[in-house]
């Protein structure tokens, strides 16, 4: 049996990919069966270090760096015991973000376990149909986890990261017509440094074999080419031809209306692409732009906008209708802008010093890949 687990930035396609692979006729992917499993490990791992004080516990690890190996280690050697099940559990029945109900009704089954162990139980009781397809893979989808994902391929089981345009996630997210699916509004700065720390595990991990990068544009404009890509990863037999045409259906059965934040749309829709443009105004977009830049060149987004720090100083942003976990937020407008602007610096020098690629760009080949993408 091979698992896999999947995440990416929320909004930015993960749910799309879980539906498309829980229809495959040899497998099943769970629907963010245990959230808070990884907020409540990250923020025990940010309370042994003096990371605690940081408003989110899955954060963007900046400026507030962190060792993804010291994490990595405290995984290996952390037990997931009955009461640690039982407190999540407990703190997630009111949770609107774990969307495999039938959880709370098998919680019993759950056995002490490693954490790769207790994952792999998850994607299996959480599976309730009497299937007439032979299951090859599992899985489940959880949203912004890549700190776990070395964890997971140390452990043999697969990762499908989901990559999109910030642009559109922060519009999928804080500008939204109907259900965002993700809760109250984000700080867009929260949102972009999320995007740009998945952009770099992307970039760190793109040679693993047990890894792989998809974005969400590729799966839009070529959905069979991309489709093939992941069975071929994940060593099961193509999509039907027909596939992209059906209606997908959910992990009980029933007809898969979608998830988008503008309303019921096709499954494989182009209109989900540029939606940035109708609703940002071109100070954001500017903004956005600037401090992303190096990583949209990376991954072919095209810019629309000129290069411009001045831009990082005047753009302000009111934390209204902010997601309780950011009424406080503890960063001012002036140390973003010192933060985005020493970046930017250090990408433009020829020197620098370790502590700071590992504090702006978590990896060494990182900052490697992107200081050639700044034009």
């Amino acid at each position: 049996m091979q698992f896999v687990f999947i995440t990416g930035m929320f909004r930015s396609g993960t749910t799309l990919i879980e539906k498309i692979l829980t229809n495959h006729n040899n497998g099943y992917i769970a629907s963010q069966p245990v959230p808070f499993l990884y907020i409540k490990l990250k923020e025990i791992f940010n309370k042994k270090n003096n990371l605690s004080s940081i408003p989110y516990a899955i954060n963007p690890n900046f400026p507030n760096h962190f060792n993804l190996n010291s994490f990595t280690h405290f995984l290996e050697k952390r037990k997931i015991t009955r009461s640690f099940i039982a407190k999540i559990f407990e703190d997630m029945k009111n949770y609107s973000g774990c969307w495999t109900p039938n959880i709370f009704n098998i919680v019993d089954k759950i056995k002490e376990n490693s954490l790769s162990g207790f994952y792999r139980q998850i994607c299996e009781i959480t599976d309730l149909n009497d299937y007439d397809k032979s299951i090859l893979f599992r899985g489940s989808k959880e949203i912004i986890c890549e700190d776990f994902i070395e964890y997971f391929l140390k452990n043999n089981i697969k990762v499908i990261l989901i990559i999109r345009d910030p642009r559109d996630i922060v519009v999928s997210s804080n500008f939204s017509q109907k259900n965002n699916y993700i809760g109250q509004k984000r700080p867009i700065i929260y949102i972009l440094r999320m995007w740009r720390k998945s952009i770099a595990y992307s970039l760190f991990f793109k040679n693993n074999p047990n890894f792989l990068s998809v974005q969400y544009e590729h799966l839009i404009k070529t959905p069979m080419e991309v489709l093939e890509l992941i069975t071929n990863f994940l060593q099961v037999n193509s999509f039907s031809n027909d596939f992209i045409t059906n209606e997908l259906k959910t992990q009980d059965g029933k007809i898969w209306k979608g998830n988008s934040s503008f309303g019921r749309k096709k499954l494989i829709d182009s209109t989900s692409i540029g939606n940035y443009t109708k609703a940002l105004d071109m100070q954001t977009i500017n903004y956005i732009e600037t401090i992303c830049r190096p990583e949209m060149n990376y991954l072919g987004y095209k810019i629309k906008t000129e290069f411009q720090e001045s831009c990082i100083q005047q753009f302000k942003e009111e934390y209204k209708n902010i997601h309780q976990a950011f009424t406080q937020f503890p960063i001012t407008q002036s140390q973003i802008a010192s933060e985005e602007l020493t970046r930017i610096s250090i990408l433009k020098s020829q020197k620098h010093r370790l502590n700071n690629i590992e504090k702006y760009f978590l990896f060494n080949n990182v900052y490697d890949i992107l200081k050639k993408y700044m034009d």
